[in-house]
């Protein structure tokens, strides 16, 4: 017996791939994403650009992203292109992008001790890491 999934209930849970079912899970740590757009060599616009996609919902996303590119030069592009090569940044970022219950997102603090402290606990297990590789070697943290 398979479950369907809550947010496409057309599919089932095992058929989604692993990224899809990060999309349902993950948000970033705020405190982490704003620190580095912080060291980010950029002006202080693109950095507000970037601050921005960090949300529930955004008026013009795609264009954010486009102006992060355009207005942030090599830096902004490099910075848009580390997000999309991740497969979850931007879904991990803003709720509208994510697959996660709104109540859920809502809920959640991406900047709690808790959160600071299992991200510590993860980077210790394996740094530089791809994200189904981190996966599978942290599989027994209690997440």
């Amino acid at each position: 017996l398979s479950a369907k999934d809550l947010h496409e209930p057309h599919c089932y849970l095992h058929e989604l791939s692993e990224y899809d079912h990060v999309h349902r899970i993950l948000w970033l740590c705020t405190v982490h994403i704003l620190r580095n757009i912080l060291k980010a060599k950029v002006s202080e616009e693109v950095k507000q650009l970037m601050r921005s996609l960090i949300c529930i919902t955004h008026n013009n996303f795609d264009l954010a992203v486009h102006n992060i590119q355009r207005l942030g030069e090599t830096a902004g592009t490099n910075w848009v292109q580390d997000k999309i090569q991740s497969k979850f940044a931007f879904e991990a970022m803003c709720w509208e992008k994510s697959k996660i219950p709104l109540d859920i997102w809502k809920a959640g603090n991406s900047s709690t001790n808790l959160a600071e402290g299992l991200h510590a606990d993860v980077n210790c297990e394996g740094i530089q890491c791809s994200l189904v590789g981190g996966i599978r070697r942290t599989q027994h943290f209690d997440m």
